[in-house]
């Protein structure tokens, strides 16, 4: 059984939990042991990843505007981790702001669709995101 764990868990305090409970259980002595479980912070800081420095600069960068998926980016770490660790610090995560062309950019996806004959191709050319381009021609459409 440790040899299982050993090689093929990434678990080293689980599998050495395990090892203590049995020990014990062979000397008769039967106590659970207790597993930690770090917060998202500690966990961020001590895997390397970020600093308490950098955990501020993040704060910081979020405060000023910044969105979780960007500074996932920027900071290379999963967008729900800074999301919990924003929750953590008393901020609410924002939601992403919808974008909505004006009728002179909407008239040049529309050109741009019309030449290029994709949504891709014209979100390429123009700059915007095939959802925001999508989005325009649909509305487009309606009217």
């Amino acid at each position: 059984m440790v040899e299982v764990l050993g090689r093929y868990s990434n678990h080293a305090r689980a599998a050495n939990a395990v090892i203590e409970l049995l020990d014990g259980a062979s000397r008769g002595e039967i106590r659970l042991p207790r597993l930690e479980t770090p917060s998202v912070n500690k966990t961020l800081e001590r895997s390397g990843r970020l600093s308490k420095a950098r955990i501020d600069e993040l704060v910081e960068r979020h405060q000023a505007g910044g969105s979780a998926r960007a500074l996932a980016v920027e900071f290379g770490v999963h967008r729900d981790s800074i999301r919990a660790l924003l929750k953590r610090r008393g901020l609410a995560s924002r939601a992403p702001q919808m974008i909505v062309l004006d009728e002179e950019q909407s008239a040049a996806v529309r050109a741009g669709f019309d030449r290029l004959g994709s949504v891709r191709a014209t979100a390429r050319h123009l700059g915007h995101s095939e959802r925001v381009v999508a989005r325009t021609l649909d509305s487009l459409r309606r009217q």
